[in-house]
């Protein structure tokens, strides 16, 4: 029931929200980026502190940083490291469990660390367009 309350909120709040478009959608694309950058534990305060600085949408924002939930997790971490890899080396990174000693953990968080902030702010703008786009297409140019 619960959810179902959660459900009605978020679709009255994308289709009959007060705000533009723009701050809707930049909102979405904040979430996102705070979501995935790596400042672990804090990722909802400062996503609330940036959101109030810019005059964005404060639960639109808190709601897209919840992307790091445990499922989610894997799948970042792992794209945060390949784009590390392929921006630092121009290579796909190969894991190998038989390989790791601590310097290769550290060239992992090399890669982790710059991978992640570029893969945050991918992740932030190609959100930024979809929900622009979608808001757009739904709500109108009016907003």
């Amino acid at each position: 029931m619960a959810l179902k309350k959660l459900h009605q909120k978020i679709k009255v709040l994308f289709t009959e929200g007060i705000e533009n478009n723009f701050i809707m959608a930049a909102s979405a694309g904040l979430g996102i980026f705070m979501g995935i950058v790596p400042i672990w534990g804090f990722q909802m305060f400062v996503a609330v502190g940036v959101a109030h600085l810019f005059k964005l949408n404060k639960p639109i924002v808190l709601l897209f940083s919840n992307i790091s939930i445990p499922p989610m997790i894997p799948l970042i971490l792992f794209l945060s490291m390949q784009t590390g890899s392929i921006f630092l080396h121009q290579k796909w990174l190969t894991i190998s469990v038989t390989d790791i000693h601590l310097e290769y953990c550290l060239k992992l968080m090399e890669n982790y660390i710059v991978g992640s902030i570029i893969f945050a702010a991918l992740s932030g703008m190609l959100c930024f367009a979809l929900i622009w786009t979608f808001l757009h297409f739904f709500r109108g140019n009016t907003r």
